[in-house]
């Protein structure tokens, strides 16, 4: 049975079709875009197949023994169903520890059930169809504990051998055995997953809100992958903050949400969203890329976290900016993301050194999508006149010394540690002979290589600042708070700030 999700647009609803081959849709997106509302959107659209498993679910027990009679079973399972039929159950839960409770208690169910069936069969001395029974339905103690095996988690659960009613868990390194509720948080949660999940019927659509919950990567990870290769006859639809989690668990369609609205009432009623369907032919670490993007993306030069994606990503807020390391890389992941016809939603531009690249070069360049910065490279910007004035006006109140003593300081650190960079070729160091003659600072900073030479920890420290560290974050304090600062900024990066602040 296949399962269409339908999605309320302002344009009209939008189907998502997923099938037994294609049968996990994530849902990715900030806080406050309707993930959780999307998620009660689409229960009420299959209130008898769907199973919620909600973020701030609880995950202790107050015992290894799960007190349910089959009474008390099925009027959990009946207001359990009716809480999560309530608009409200997207952001509180009435029921309490009762949810922890009932999976297991269907954990040992399952588990009787399946002895029982087993057991009927040898008394009618059907022994092969016994056997080939008890092959068809594994017990679910053994299953789970392949899955925490899987998911590195270095615990096993079974049944008390002198209480079949109370569950153990065996701590594999110490050979330690304890009751359930003595599970460190992370254990018990992937425990009422696995429970919940092997336990469910056929063709249950699995609405996991956050299952990354109190789960390390490493685990949720493994986790989910072996949940869904177990329950292939069932859908998954997951919310979720991580982004690595669809490249981890896939081939999967992933869904970016945008922003919600909402009825006067206080109820999400249509979504903004893009779909990147699981045959999207980019390279898996582009995926991961795209799938945490905004609608514009930026791949710059350096490191992740490093001073070209922690400038840029200040200077352009509204963008996803994703270091790539070379020029080479940062070319390749624009031409790779806009060659996708999937990925139409999607702007890609990439911003690279300046270096010492001709107007032709920088003209094809463009033209694919790809700016070079007019600058040698970031740290022209860092420590460019505009900003080392700037930094001097605001340290000059901090430190107590007069603005132009700072700022003929930074100045000369610059002249001062022209020596420190690394060798030229000839044409240029002859260059940069020229403007060291004339004392051209400004010349040396916009033209030459100065990021692994002493010119910006001398700056920083005639400053004020402890290491060049600590002063490129004021420089990035700076632009956020300082309109000035921010523009000049913007127009030191040429005409890729027209486009992306457009």
């Amino acid at each position: 049975m296949a399962l269409s999700v339908s999605i309320p647009t302002t344009d009209g609803p939008i189907d998502i079709e997923l099938s037994e081959d294609q049968n996990k849709l994530f849902v990715l997106g900030a806080n406050g875009t309707g993930k959780s509302a999307l998620l009660h959107q689409i229960h009420q659209q299959h209130p008898q197949r769907a199973h919620k498993v909600a973020a701030y679910r609880h995950t202790y027990f107050e015992s290894g023994t799960p007190d349910l009679s089959g009474g008390q079973y099925k009027s959990a399972t009946e207001e359990i169903r009716r809480w999560d039929r309530d608009a409200r159950s997207r952001y509180t839960e009435q029921s309490g520890g009762l949810r922890a409770i009932r999976s297991i208690a269907a954990l040992m169910q399952n588990r009787r059930g399946r002895d029982r069936s087993a057991t009927a069969l040898l008394d009618e001395g059907k022994n092969d169809e016994a056997e080939e029974y008890v092959q068809d339905n594994r017990d679910p103690f053994y299953i789970i504990n392949g899955l925490l095996e899987a998911s590195n988690l270095g615990v096993r659960v079974s049944i008390e051998p002198d209480d079949p009613d109370t569950i153990v868990a065996r701590h594999m390194a110490t050979d330690q055995m304890y009751t359930i509720e003595r599970l460190s948080d992370g254990e018990r949660s992937a425990l009422l997953l696995a429970a919940e999940t092997l336990t469910a019927d056929k063709d249950t659509v699995f609405l996991l809100d956050e299952p990354e919950r109190h789960l390390h990567r490493s685990i949720i990870s493994p986790l989910l992958s072996e949940l869904f290769a177990a329950r292939a006859d069932c859908y998954f639809v997951i919310s979720t903050h991580e982004v690595l989690l669809p490249e981890d668990c896939g081939p999967a369609t992933a869904l970016i949400l945008r922003g919600c609205e909402f009825d006067t009432g206080g109820v999400a009623n249509s979504w903004q969203f893009d779909v990147v369907p699981p045959e999207v032919g980019i390279d898996d670490d582009i995926k991961v890329d795209v799938w945490g993007a905004r609608r514009k993306l930026l791949y710059v030069e350096g490191n992740a976290l490093g001073a070209d994606e922690r400038l840029y990503s200040t200077l352009f807020p509204e963008v996803t900016v994703k270091a790539k390391g070379s020029c080479t890389w940062v070319i390749r992941s624009v031409e790779d993301v806009r060659s996708e016809s999937e990925l139409h939603w999607l702007e890609v531009y990439g911003l690279i050194d300046g270096d010492t690249r001709t107007p032709e070069e920088t003209a094809d360049l463009e033209a694919q999508g790809i700016f070079a910065l007019p600058l040698r490279a970031v740290e022209s910007i860092y420590y460019g006149k505009e900003m080392r004035e700037a930094i001097a006006s605001r340290q000059s109140d901090h430190l107590g010394d007069p603005r132009e003593e700072l700022v003929a300081k930074a100045r000369h650190a610059v002249l001062e540690n022209v020596e420190s960079m690394k060798e030229l070729p000839a044409d240029q160091q002859s260059a940069l002979s020229e403007l060291v003659e004339r004392q051209d600072a400004e010349g040396i900073v916009a033209d030459f290589p100065i990021g692994k030479s002493t010119i910006p920890q001398a700056v920083a420290t005639c400053l004020g600042y402890k290491d060049k560290k600590q002063y490129e974050r004021a420089v990035r304090t700076l632009i956020k708070t300082d309109g000035d600062a921010r523009n000049q900024v913007a127009a030191a990066c040429g005409a890729v700030s027209d486009i992306l602040c457009g």
